[in-house]
């Protein structure tokens, strides 16, 4: 695996971006994998409306 060490980081005093938000062109201004993170809410909406509960 290669990249930055976070002792490297020049960007530690800026806040945090999502990646994922960032990406898909969301709000990010939050770290990545948050509680309120908008593609994190989505995904998990997502998920809990595809499972079939009425062949458990």
């Amino acid at each position: 695996m290669s990249g930055t060490l976070l002792s490297e980081c020049t960007k530690t005093a800026e806040p945090p971006k999502c990646a994922t938000c960032l990406h898909f062109n969301k709000p990010c201004n939050h770290k990545t994998g948050d509680a309120e993170c908008p593609a994190k809410v989505i995904a998990q909406k997502r998920y809990i409306t595809s499972i079939n509960y009425e062949d458990v």
